[in-house]
């Protein structure tokens, strides 16, 4: 099983708006912006998860959305994009290059300052 794969295992077994079941609870995402403040615009928060190593992301996120589910007043949702910065100092979608980062957006502000003091 390769890393990727049991991050989507994790993912899947907990509460998370990724699911096309959850997609009615949450607002959309726009699926073809080609920026992450595009992607996630109608979640005004977003949480930008810089971990150097992916085991440490595997080990902490389950208890990171266990955290959100139990705590978060508004909807929250989260990703893993392939992305650079560009010249404006965004965050671009590149699948070529870049860096795989985990992104966590949010609906509410105060939610997403927790979230933040929690756990980066």
């Amino acid at each position: 099983m390769s890393l990727k794969q049991s991050i989507r295992d994790i993912m899947r077994n907990f509460h998370n708006t990724n699911s096309e079941a959850d997609s009615k609870y949450v607002p959309a995402l726009n699926k073809r912006a080609s920026r992450i403040k595009s992607y996630y615009e109608n979640f005004p928060f977003v949480v930008v998860w810089d971990n150097d190593s992916y085991q440490k992301y595997v080990s902490e996120s389950g208890a990171a959305l266990e955290w959100c589910g139990a705590n978060c007043v508004g909807k929250y949702t989260t990703h893993i994009h392939r992305v650079i910065k560009d010249e404006w100092d965004e965050w671009v979608f590149n699948e070529l290059g870049g860096s795989d980062l985990c992104f966590w957006a949010f609906t509410d502000g105060q939610d997403a300052l927790m979230f933040s003091l929690r756990w980066k």
